[in-house]
């Protein structure tokens, strides 16, 4: 309702928009989604797909005003009101809305005797595109066409512009099975000060419906600034997910993000302003309006870690970056295909220095170093390897890109050898390690890996005193 409120009315309203962040469109009456593809009805009122839920992605939220209508909120887009529509579904059918009257759909808001006081459509007959984002007017004279002929699920997101055609937009993501939710698993502290972030869905994504993280640098107080932000696209399979966040720059040691999803590319959503780029969103995980903080200060995190075999043990080496906030350092070995613990040494305060000697070994050992802070932050070092049976030599790993689960590997060995090849997933979980000769000289062998879910992995050549890693990425 359009209107000044009593003062009545006035101390509900205010408890209200604190808690649905302050909108701008008056929060005692639902936003609604109606048209064609289900008779223009807007019953039941304030529930089922009809009724919008408001949503402020990611942002310091404006102190709240009196007035309950076009002053509250926050101006720059982020706040706007999401349903999603299976279709065909009840009464919600499969219908291609080509605009106008009785042949549309409109968002609509107003008190239950009157649904459609206010209104936001076209000012002519057109077709919104999906996927895409589309101007609306407020108070406008045409039902906006969409095609909903095909059976999907129809997300709608509208921007919260209050009672004006001022930024009046609206988006909608069409995916072939309901848009996951997502939460942040996991974040871990890189030795090259990058942050990994590991995220799980509710379920296996749509093929339309990808993973990003968006973060900015600390020097900032929210996502308000295109050229000072950042989005990265995860990488995964089933409903794990990873992504990498490298500060921008370097100098920088603190950042927040938060996690959303899109049928948007990467290069479409960077480059659209700002009020597109949180528009576009299905759902989102912010930390409860908060975003997530990453500290690359606090994380105690390795300089160098090298490993070295002697007769019938090897001598591991690591360096910190800095001694400051180190609790503890936990050896891990792959035993079994598993990382397992195998030794815990204390941090000593101002010392960087530490070592530990394996004496239980393997025909092929994998070692890593988890680094604790006395926050309880942690983080991990590279990985190495040392092989008991194995001669010098160089290697090539092609193609990074892989699409049919084959690599070559290039060797230029001194003399007749045995390499072991490890292939290893962005947990550090070994997934295959297997040995084969190789003859003296320059020798390229066609090598097939396993079967793999898409996403990061590691494959780590072995032969005598020489190590060498590959990234690959498994389309």
């Amino acid at each position: 309702m359009k209107k000044l409120y009593t003062l009545k009315f006035l101390s509900t309203f205010i408890f209200y928009s604190k808690s649905l962040l302050a909108q701008r469109i008056y929060n005692g009456e639902p936003v609604q989604v109606v048209g064609s593809f289900n008779g223009y009805n807007t019953a039941p009122y304030g529930t089922d797909y009809r009724t919008t839920n408001y949503r402020v992605l990611s942002t310091l939220m404006p102190t709240t005003t009196a007035s309950g209508n076009a002053t509250d909120g926050p101006t720059d887009g982020r706040g706007h009101w999401k349903t999603t529509i299976q279709i065909p579904n009840g009464d919600a059918q499969a219908i291609n809305m080509t605009g106008g009257g009785g042949n549309g759909f409109l968002f609509i808001t107003g008190p239950s005797g009157n649904r459609f006081q206010n209104k936001w459509v076209f000012n002519g007959v057109g077709q919104a595109a999906l996927d895409g984002i589309n101007d609306c007017a407020f108070s406008g004279t045409t039902d906006m066409g969409l095609d909903l002929s095909a059976t999907a699920y129809y997300t709608f997101v509208f921007n919260d512009c209050g009672y004006t055609s001022n930024n009046a937009k609206f988006y909608v993501g069409k995916t072939s099975t309901i848009p996951v939710t997502l939460i942040r698993l996991s974040e871990t502290i890189n030795p090259d000060s990058t942050a990994t972030i590991v995220i799980k869905t509710s379920a296996i994504p749509s093929v339309e419906e990808n993973v990003f993280i968006r973060y900015v640098d600390s020097v900032q107080a929210d996502f308000s600034g295109t050229s000072t932000t950042h989005i990265v696209q995860a990488t995964g399979g089933d409903s794990i997910f990873t992504a990498t966040i490298k500060m921008n720059p370097a100098s920088i040691t603190t950042a927040k993000y938060y996690l959303f999803t899109s049928t948007k590319t990467l290069a479409q959503i960077n480059a659209a302003t700002e009020m597109d780029k949180s528009i576009v969103v299905l759902n989102y995980d912010d930390n409860n309006h908060s975003n997530y903080t990453l500290d690359f200060t606090l994380a105690t995190t390795c300089k160098s870690f090298t490993a070295t075999l002697k007769d019938n043990f090897v001598n591991l080496n690591w360096q910190t970056c800095n001694g400051v906030n180190v609790k503890s350092f936990e050896v891990e070995k792959v035993i079994d295909n598993n990382w397992k613990k195998i030794a815990v040494l204390a941090g000593i305060s101002n010392t960087n220095n530490y070592s530990f000697k394996d004496i239980s070994l393997l025909n092929n050992n994998l070692y890593r170093i988890k680094f604790i802070d006395a926050n309880g932050k942690f983080s991990y070092s590279n990985i190495v390897i040392i092989s008991k049976n194995s001669q010098v030599g160089e290697f090539v790993v092609y193609p990074t890109l892989v699409t049919d689960n084959n690599i070559n590997i290039k060797t230029k060995e001194k003399t007749a050898t045995t390499i072991t090849i490890a292939i290893i997933d962005i947990s550090g979980k070994l997934i295959q390690q297997k040995s084969f000769g190789v003859s003296e000289g320059e020798t390229t062998i066609p090598y097939q890996i396993p079967v793999l879910k898409t996403g990061i992995y590691f494959v780590y050549l072995m032969s005598n005193n020489t190590k060498q890693t590959f990234r690959i990425l498994v389309k």
